[in-house]
């Protein structure tokens, strides 16, 4: 079965590179101006992304059951997964701003809120709310429907609020953010 979509492209380096931006089911991206997507990312369906957020290399957004919104200025670091379920209730996922995601996690139909630090190769089921300024420690498994309040540091599998952050310690978030926004900042003027 063809899948027939548009697909962006971009010429960098006086080459042709392939920016996987798919429509589906009448869904086309909206991706701001503003905002970075590798070469090797694939963003489909009903995905929106604001000003300053970044997907970077090999991660997939794959809105086909409902929108996922990735907030201002947040990052999506490489090998990651950001998927929706059919379920209704679990249709959407929010990224809240300056949210760093780490390396290869998995978000599914979750709530992300602003300042959040998701650890690398957590796991973020249906359901599950992750308060502001919270911090998802790497290898963490939050199960379908857990809600965890703002300022929360928050470990294991499952995973529970291991202790409260400070609001200083939660300041030091927004830098990480701030720091992917820069060097995304930097791949568009080498990528194109």
């Amino acid at each position: 079965m063809k899948l027939s979509s548009v697909v962006y492209c971009v010429y960098k380096y006086e080459k042709e590179v392939d920016i996987m931006i798919i429509p589906f089911k009448n869904n086309t991206p909206d991706v701001s101006e503003a905002a970075f997507v590798a070469e090797s990312a694939q963003i489909i369906g009903s995905v929106k992304m604001h000003e300053g957020s970044c997907v970077l290399f090999n991660s997939t957004v794959r809105g086909d059951n409902g929108l996922i919104e990735i907030g201002k200025y947040s990052n999506i670091q490489d090998g990651c997964t950001l998927h929706t379920s059919s379920a209704k209730e679990f249709s959407t996922m929010t990224i809240g701003d300056y949210v760093t995601v780490g390396h290869n996690a998995v978000l599914h139909g979750c709530t992300i809120g602003d300042g959040c630090l998701i650890g690398m190769g957590s796991i973020i089921m249906d359901g599950s709310v992750i308060g502001e300024h919270s911090i998802v420690g790497a290898g963490s498994l939050v199960t379908s429907g857990k809600t965890f309040p703002p300022y929360s540091l928050i470990m294991g599998s499952p995973a529970k609020v291991v202790k409260t952050i400070t609001p200083e310690r939660a300041d030091t978030l927004l830098g990480y953010a701030e720091g992917y926004y820069q060097k995304a900042l930097e791949y568009k003027k080498v990528l194109g």
